[in-house]
């Protein structure tokens, strides 16, 4: 069940229901891969929104970043997550809309291995003369801190980390010793601000304008533990995570096909999106342009963060509070992203009220996301309390227990790991009403 949300003054949360993504906010050439996509394929719009997000997030890099006033600044970098049980197509829609950046990534190593051959060849004193290459690239599956900065050294422009499970992220944060500071970093790093780190074997390493969109997809129980740890959720890292949730059922094999000219006009928006990117960042010397909002824009835009601090300062759970505060600076982010990918071939000179209203629409998914998510966290945090005074019990047992106490098929078959279809013929072969 899906959720129109246009109201963000919504307090209704007895019944939280699956939000909808406003694909509209996106230019029409997305959009017709979106549907073509679901109705091909079945990939949730939400999914494909959210690569093309990270796609724009990742390929606006340092070219430009948002001025809300003088001394506040903002990069276009999203964390992103896609929430999903197995098998609910978290990884091809990613993998589509990832497809035209992969491909500039591999034509910019190749043209890599032709200057670093040439450069290999010159004469050890026109080598001190010329400049070593190094690989240009915007996605990469690399997580640890050591290799992010030697990464986003050798590409200042700013590097995305796309993976297909985000556990390994989580897992591996303070893995390698009980004092190590990677959460404080990672925060530094989602800031914008200046950030460093101090290695034996690389010694000590800056990144000046961190800039590292991320995406990847993780399911309910698994980013239940991690939500449920408090050295996550109250430090602020959970708070810097942009939700995407779907549990769109699987197509059956059809005959629909996308088209491929819907595929190839998706593909040259992107180059031509990258092309300009690159040349905005270079020509300004490698430092980053900044858009600002325009008068009437600016007008609507604070109008909306009153909202938002109205509904802080209502009586809601401290988390839900720390979450908004999260998306008053996304809202500044999210904005510089549609408002330079909306501009189809034209560099804007100011964020304009119309991405405005796109914005709020998405700060209300992403809100609404949260609270969906928080409760089913909060489900399976419950259902695993329950379950562990039930050690004696078979797996049958456990779930016709659950089922008379209310609990849903969905979350019971997650937690106990088993099909939707079996729990749901325990609760038909067992006459009872919960």
């Amino acid at each position: 069940m899906h959720k129109d949300n246009n109201n963000f003054d919504n307090d209704n949360s007895s019944e939280r229901t699956i939000p909808k993504f406003p694909i509209e906010v996106f230019p029409e050439t997305f959009r017709d891969l979106a549907k073509e996509a679901f109705d091909s394929f079945g990939y949730p719009y939400e999914f494909m929104a959210g690569g093309f997000l990270f796609v724009t997030s990742t390929l606006v890099g340092n070219s430009y970043r948002i001025r809300i006033k003088p001394g506040w600044e903002e990069p276009a970098m999203l964390w992103l997550v896609q929430v999903g049980r197995p098998a609910t197509l978290k990884t091809p829609p990613l993998k589509m809309t990832l497809k035209p950046v992969i491909k500039i990534d591999i034509e910019k190593y190749n043209q890599y291995v032709e200057l670093k051959d040439q450069y290999n060849k010159l004469k050890k004193e026109d080598k001190v003369q010329t400049e070593e290459p190094v690989i240009e690239r915007h996605i990469f599956n690399e997580f640890t801190i050591e290799a992010l900065f030697r990464r986003h050294a050798e590409n200042q422009f700013g590097i995305g980390i796309h993976k297909n499970e985000l556990s390994s992220w989580f897992g591996n944060m303070n893995k390698y010793k009980q004092n190590s500071n990677d959460q404080a970093i990672w925060i530094g790093i989602w800031d914008g601000d200046q950030v460093d780190t101090d290695t034996i074997s690389r010694g000590f390493e800056v990144i000046s304008l961190p800039n590292i969109p991320i995406i990847g997809g993780i399911q309910p129980v698994i980013l239940q533990g991690y939500l449920s740890n408090g050295t996550t959720t109250f430090n602020g890292f959970s708070d810097r995570l942009l939700y995407l949730y779907s549990d769109a059922p699987l197509k059956p094999l059809d005959d629909n096909e996308i088209d491929k000219k819907t595929i190839k006009q998706y593909e040259d928006v992107i180059r031509k999106f990258e092309d300009k990117m690159m040349k905005v960042y270079r020509n300004n010397k490698k430092t980053p342009q900044y858009l600002c909002y325009s008068e009437e824009a600016k007008v609507r835009m604070q109008q909306f963060d009153h909202e938002i601090i109205k509904k802080q300062r209502k009586d809601i759970a401290v988390a839900d509070e720390q979450y908004l505060s999260k998306l008053r600076t996304y809202f500044h982010r999210i904005a510089l992203n549609l408002e330079l990918l909306n501009a189809n071939d034209e560099l804007p000179g100011s964020i304009s009220i119309k991405t405005v209203e796109n914005t709020k629409k998405l700060i209300n998914y992403f809100y609404e996301s949260y609270l969906f998510i928080s409760s089913k966290t909060s489900i399976i945090e419950e259902l695993n309390n329950i379950i562990g005074t039930m050690n004696a019990k078979t797996k049958k047992e456990k779930a016709i227990a659950l089922l008379k106490k209310g609990f849903g098929i969905k979350e019971i078959a997650l937690i106990l790991k088993s099909k939707e279809q079996v729990i749901r013929n325990y609760k038909s072969s067992n006459k009872f009403k919960p």
